[in-house]
């Protein structure tokens, strides 16, 4: 296998295989890092869900390596995703704080009609950023894990009339709509302007929908609703929305 230096290499140039990205020691034991590719990004068609069902059952069992997940989320899927060791069965708690090498990780509780999900808090003692996607609506639980951080993934799932107007069924357009579904383009543009006034600088719209949205919208909505209350691309914060098939350039914080 090839070694590469993960996060200075250009990942749009590495062929399918697998590649030791990095190697850590602690005491006598080796943890190994690997980066696993199976399609070209941006060149290659995305994995469909088949796909990646398949990378869960290898990643669970072939690599022999922890799998974590709160108790409510291990009791929704240990019986889906194929025979797991209990040693690699790694329980956490929502709003507790762990620590990854340098870094702190903090699960934290968001509205969402799955098994206990949770949104992310990734910081240092510098530097904080979060993810919050799979949310029906803001708590103030996230709008407390979100503060601080300087930079914030955030749903910007659907548009209410392309959604109104497409082919869900009515049962499903309201589960999207409801406090257990997803968060608007207009919903996640109304947060932003919150999160700005709270500091953050960078705001990536994600978790768009396939079928009821598209990125030039969500961007728009949120563009224009920071332009009405005074806050200007470029200057008071970097927007960008995430694709749903190709990589995103590097973010630094």
């Amino acid at each position: 296998m090839n070694k590469i230096a993960s996060f200075t290499v250009n990942h749009l140039d590495l062929l399918a295989g697998v590649y030791v990205s990095r190697k850590d020691y602690q005491g006598d034991v080796v943890l190994t890092t690997f980066d696993l590719r199976f399609t070209r990004p941006n060149v290659e068609a995305p994995m469909d869900t088949a796909g990646i069902h398949s990378i869960e059952h290898l990643m669970a069992t072939k690599l022999d390596i922890p799998i974590y997940a709160n108790f409510k989320t291990w009791c929704g899927m240990k019986d889906k995703i194929g025979n797991i060791k209990e040693e690699n069965m790694i329980v956490f708690d929502n709003d507790k704080t762990y620590e990854l090498g340098e870094l702190k990780i903090r699960p934290f509780s968001i509205p969402h009609d799955s098994e206990d999900a949770v949104g992310y808090n990734i910081y240092s003692d510098k530097e904080k950023m979060s993810i919050a996607t799979d949310i029906g609506y803001i708590t103030d639980n996230i709008r407390n894990n979100l503060k601080g951080s300087k930079l914030v993934v955030l749903e910007s799932n659907y548009d209410p009339n392309m959604l109104m107007m497409g082919s869900y069924t009515y049962a499903l357009k309201k589960r999207v709509m409801s406090d257990g579904g997803h968060l608007s383009n207009e919903e996640a543009a109304s947060f932003c302007t919150e999160l700005v006034e709270g500091g953050t600088e960078s705001i990536l719209l994600a978790h768009l929908s396939k079928e009821n949205n598209f990125p030039e919208l969500a961007y728009a909505t949120t563009k224009n609703v920071l332009t009405k209350n005074e806050m200007i691309i470029g200057k008071d914060l970097t927007l960008d929305v995430l694709s749903r098939d190709k990589v995103s350039k590097v973010y630094e914080l």
